[in-house]
């Protein structure tokens, strides 16, 4: 069975996520993103640390996309799914911080529900999807299941008291 992944996102308004929106910040990373852009995952790769990394980790080992499908995407404030591999520069990553990730956002709703449509039509009735993320609140679960249905997976580790 063909699978991709859906990465919840990393925190746009954190404190690496600040330090690379400054206007002094001179990383190299910040560089790159005033200039041709930056993949997504890296950017919330550095914006999270770890944690980002080690689901861009998982989801690149085992993902099995169907012809011409990225396998990888992660959820955004303001552009709902879009592929790991992404370019993204510093007026994006501005558009990020500004999004609030909130089942009462309007903008963060329609954009995942949206580009949620658009991947299920792409993959086929045959494509389980699993999203890697935290399940405590609604935000991902209840924007995606009627979507995806049954093929939707979440690891038991993501669920909030699985052992």
């Amino acid at each position: 069975m063909n699978r991709v992944f859906v990465l919840s996102p990393a925190n746009c308004n954190g404190v690496r996520a600040r330090c690379l929106l400054g206007k002094s910040s001179s990383s190299n990373l910040a560089q790159r993103l005033r200039g041709s852009g930056v993949p997504l995952s890296e950017v919330f790769s550095f914006v999270s640390s770890l944690y980002f990394r080690g689901k861009v980790s998982y989801a690149q080992t085992f993902a099995r996309p169907p012809a011409d499908c990225a396998g990888i995407f992660i959820i955004t404030p303001t552009m709902g799914l879009v592929p790991h591999d992404m370019l993204i520069r510093m007026s994006t990553l501005r558009l990020f911080s500004r999004g609030a990730i909130d089942v009462r956002n309007p903008l963060y709703c329609s954009a995942l529900q949206s580009s949620a449509k658009q991947l299920d039509s792409e993959i086929g009735g045959q494509c389980e999807v699993v999203l890697l993320g935290s399940i405590a609140t609604g935000k991902y679960l209840n924007l995606l299941s009627p979507i995806f249905a049954r093929r939707l997976r979440v690891p038991a580790k993501f669920i909030v008291g699985a052992t």
